[in-house]
């Protein structure tokens, strides 16, 4: 026979209940080793960040956090790369989901998002200067220069703004 509490017990990050039921330890948490992700005691988490209160690794709270850069704007709010690409509707703006804690400061800057790189493939070419001004004659917020890609009225300002990104070259 098969004992529940025993399987319980032996569930990392669970413990059995007075309900007598499975439920999650209130003494257990997550250790973050790095980006490695594991449920542990505090004790138990050695040489790692122990998060009390978390006790699941999904998703993965250890994961560095990241900026969402879509065409020239950069954005803290949206907190994955696949969310990150999927909030592109039309246009040919570009995606990336580089790893950082903050957006540019500015808008005239090449990291951590390369705004000159306004459709994210192959570096800067000038088809990103042709991406960005079919976007912006579009009314696309990813050609906001330094936006955040949130609905916003551009001015020829965004325009100067892209260029003097482009033309500063290489982004880091």
């Amino acid at each position: 026979t098969i004992n529940p509490q025993a399987v319980c017990a032996g569930t990392v990050g669970s413990v059995w209940a007075a309900a007598g039921t499975c439920a999650v330890d209130p003494c257990n948490g997550v250790c973050c080793t790095g980006t490695v992700c594991a449920t542990s005691t505090f004790d138990g988490c050695v040489g790692g960040t122990y998060t009390g209160g978390v006790a699941s690794c999904t998703p993965n709270p250890c994961a560095p956090p990241g900026v969402c850069c879509r065409g020239a704007t950069c954005n803290t709010t949206i907190t994955t790369s696949a969310a990150c690409t999927a909030s592109l509707v039309g246009g040919t703006a570009g995606a990336a989901f580089p790893t950082a804690a903050a957006c540019n400061t500015g808008a005239v800057s090449s990291t951590p998002c390369c705004y000159a790189n306004y459709n994210k493939v192959n570096g800067v070419t000038v088809t990103d200067i042709f991406d960005f001004l079919g976007d912006w004659f579009a009314g696309s917020p990813f050609a906001n220069t330094g936006g955040t890609g949130a609905p916003a009225a551009l001015s020829v300002q965004n325009i100067f703004d892209f260029l003097t990104n482009w033309f500063n070259g290489g982004c880091s």
